[in-house]
C-alpha cells in the first residue's frame, strides 16, 4: 500500500520544538475504538495501557486454551522497568532477580564470572520470567476491573488483510471491523506488516540459527543430581544467567537460567541451521527431536546428556530464528506495528520481549486528552520518532553474538539498552537535544 504524505511530526523531518502543530478538525473527545491484532505479550501489554482511556478489543487467531510453549524470557533493567510502569511487580510475574552471569567452555572452564548489582548500576533489576506467567499477568491487567473499560478478547479470529489508512480489518471468515486505531501485535509473521511496508521487504528471513528449548522443575534436577548440581545451574547463592559455549566455531551454545520464583530452570540450545537433520520450523509450538539434540551436544559434559534425556519428547521445542532488516516505518495512517511485528530480532541481546514492552508503554502518549480520531496519526508519529530509531539499532546489534564483540563495545551497547525510562522521558530528551542543536546553529 502506498504511503500518503507524512505528518509534520514524522520522525524523518527535522522539526523544531517551536513548530506549531497543524490545524486539525475539532472533534469531541471520546474514547478511541482500538483494535489490537494478537493476544501475545505485545498485544496484551498494549491493551493494558490503552484501556485506561479507550475501548479496546483484541483479535487472536489461536484458541483461548492455547498455552505458551514452556520457555522463559529475560527482562533486563529496561524491561523490568517497563513491566513496573505497566503496573506489574516481580511477584506478579514470579520473577527471579538475576545477580550476574557466568560463561563456561564446554569443558566447564570458567571464562567470565560477573556479579551484577543491576539496581545499583541502572536503577532497576534484571528479571527472568516464565513466558506464560508474564502473559497471564498481562491478561489479568487487561481484563480485570480497574481503570477504564475491560478489554474484550475474540479468539479463533485470524485476519486476512488490513487497510492501514481507513482503519479496516478484514478477517479470513469474511467479516470485518473498523477502528480509530489498529495495533499490529501479531508477531514475526505479521499479517499487518504488509499494510505498513512494501510486502516485498516485509518477510523475515532465516538467521541461520535454530534453538531447542525446554524447561525442567528445579526439584527434578535436584533428584537427577543427588550429590551436587552442575555449576551452571547451582543457584544456591542466588539466580544467575549461565552460558556454556562450544568455543570451536560451531556456534553451539547452551543458555540456562531459573524462572517462576526459582522453581523452574529454562534451557536453550543453539544449533546452526545447516547441521540440522530435520529442518526447523518458524513456529514457537513445533516440537524438536531429543535424539537430534543429543547428537549435536554429545561432546558437552555428561550432565548435559542426562538433562536432555530427562525431558519428555513433547516438551522440547525447536524453532528457527528469523529477523528482518529495520523497516522504513512502523506507522501508516491509523495503524501501528509493535513487538516482533515491527522489529523481529535474534536473541543475542535478549531484547525481543523487552522491546515489545517498551513499544506498549510508549502508547501511553495516546492517553492524552488531546488525542482524537482526527489527529491519531500525528501522535503515532511522535511515538515512532522514539521507538523506531532505538528498536532498529538494537535489532541490528542483536545480529552479533556477544562473543564476537569486544567486551567494552558490548558493555556500551548494554548501557544504551538499559538506559531507557519510558516514552515521556525519551520525548523530553529528544526535544532538549533538538533545542540544543537549534541554539548551537
Amino acid at each position: 500500500m502506498l504511503h500518503k504524505p507524512l505528518s509534520p511530526l514524522a520522525p524523518k523531518l527535522d522539526f523544531l520544538p517551536t513548530c506549531p502543530p497543524l490545524p486539525t478538525t475539532m472533534v469531541e473527545r471520546r474514547p478511541l475504538k482500538v483494535v489490537i491484532i494478537g493476544a501475545g505479550i505485545a498485544g496484551l501489554a498494549a491493551a493494558t495501557v490503552l484501556r485506561k482511556a479507550h475501548d479496546v478489543t483484541i483479535y487472536e487467531k489461536n484458541s483461548k486454551d492455547t498455552v505458551e510453549p514452556s520457555n522463559a524470557v529475560g527482562l533486563g533493567p529496561n524491561g523490568s522497568r517497563m513491566a513496573q510502569l505497566l503496573g506489574l511487580s516481580d511477584l506478579d510475574v514470579q520473577a527471579c532477580t538475576i545477580t550476574g552471569y557466568k560463561t563456561w567452555t564446554k569443558d566447564l572452564h570458567l571464562l567470565y564470572d560477573q556479579d551484577m548489582d543491576y539496581e545499583k548500576f541502572t536503577g532497576s533489576n534484571s528479571w527472568t520470567v516464565y513466558r506464560q506467567d508474564l502473559k497471564d499477568a498481562l491478561l489479568a491487567s487487561a481484563t480485570a476491573p480497574g481503570t477504564g473499560r475491560s478489554v474484550d478478547i475474540v479468539y479463533d479470529k485470524e485476519i486476512d488483510e488490513v487497510d492501514a489508512y481507513d482503519g479496516l480489518v478484514i478477517f479470513s471468515d469474511g467479516t470485518q471491523v473498523t477502528a480509530d486505531l489498529i495495533v499490529g501485535a501479531d508477531g514475526v509473521h505479521s499479517k499487518v506488516r504488509p499494510a505498513i511496508e512494501d510486502i516485498t521487504n516485509a518477510a523475515p528471513v532465516p538467521a541461520n540459527l535454530s534453538f531447542f528449548r525446554f524447561s525442567i522443575p528445579y526439584a527434578r534436577l535436584q533428584t537427577l543430581f543427588r550429590k551436587e548440581l552442575p555449576a551452571p545451574f547451582r543457584f544456591s547463592h542466588g539466580p544467575f544467567l549461565s552460558v556454556v559455549v562450544a568455543s570451536d566455531g560451531s556456534n553451539r551454545n547452551m543458555v540456562i537460567y531459573p524462572c517462576r520464583s526459582g522453581s523452574i530452570v529454562n534451557f536453550g540450545f543453539a544449533v546452526p541451521d545447516h547441521v540440522l537433520k530435520e529442518p526447523s520450523s518458524q513456529s514457537w509450538y513445533s516440537t524438536g527431536s531429543i535424539s537430534e539434540l543429543l547428537s549435536h551436544y554429545e561432546d558437552f559434559p555428561a550432565w548435559t546428556q542426562t538433562v536432555i534425556r530427562s525431558v519428555s519428547p513433547e516438551d522440547v521445542r525447536l524453532y528457527q530464528v528469523r529477523d528482518l532488516d529495520p523497516l522504513d516505518a512502523y506507522v501508516c495512517g491509523k495503524t501501528v506495528l509493535i513487538g516482533d511485528a515491527a522489529h523481529p530480532m535474534t536473541p543475542h541481546m535478549g531484547q525481543g520481549t523487552n522491546q515489545a514492552l517498551e513499544d506498549a508503554e510508549g502508547l501511553s502518549i495516546l492517553l492524552n486528552p488531546k488525542v482524537n480520531a482526527s489527529n491519531i496519526t500525528d501522535h503515532l508519529y511522535k511515538w515512532e520518532a522514539v521507538r523506531k530509531p532505538r528498536a532498529s539499532e538494537i535489532q541490528l546489534n542483536s545480529r552479533v553474538a556477544a562473543a564476537k564483540v569486544e567486551p567494552a563495545v558490548f558493555m556500551e551497547r548494554l548501557r544504551f539498552i538499559w538506559d531507557y525510562h519510558g516514552i515521556d522521558d525519551a520525548l523530553d530528551k529528544m526535544m532538549n537535544h533538538l533545542a540544543s542543536t537549534y541554539l548551537d546553529r
